[in-house]
């Protein structure tokens, strides 16, 4: 009976030593992840959700930024995309064309926030370490959370990236 014990306590702790899993995040590409919060929820890509998507932020042909990942909570949206076929440069200065509220960039993100539609957004442009592109996007009706929740420094933190 101990030997059983012992074998079984064994495989367990090989088991979860063996993942590669980053934190709590789900899985972006290589070892880059993004960190869920709160009530927030990985889904499966819809239609709607990818017109939506299209809608607002991959509408303009130079700039490819496909969809990846839509996660939902009860007061907001977010949509991660990952850009193609373009730069760093290229996006920034696409995004900081329109405008906006606020725009702030520095030499690895570009941040801004504004209002459409009686939505608030806030769009979150990354370069990894790599020089990988991520999008972020979110949407909201709640004309407070943009400044509580979705600020440079809180996406930022939000990227996990492992070695």
């Amino acid at each position: 009976m101990p030997r059983i014990f012992f074998a079984a306590l064994f495989f367990i702790i090989s088991l979860s030593s063996c993942g590669n899993k980053i934190e709590t995040g789900i899985p972006l590409f290589n070892n880059v992840a993004f960190k869920l919060q709160g009530q927030e929820k990985a889904i499966p890509l819809e239609a709607a959700a990818e017109k939506k998507y299209r809608t607002y932020f991959n509408n303009q042909p130079l700039n490819q930024i496909p969809l990846l990942k839509h996660i939902k909570h009860p007061d907001y949206e977010l949509f991660i995309g990952l850009p193609y076929n373009t730069s760093f440069e290229r996006l920034k200065q696409n995004r900081a064309s329109t405008e906006t509220q606020h725009i702030s960039c520095t030499p690895n993100s570009c941040f801004k926030q504004y209002k459409t539609d009686d939505l608030q957004i806030t769009e979150y442009l990354y370069q990894t370490p790599g020089k990988s592109l991520i999008f972020i996007a979110a949407l909201t009706a709640l004309p407070n959370l943009p400044d509580s929740l979705f600020s440079a420094a809180a996406f930022g933190q939000r990227i996990l990236i492992t070695e």
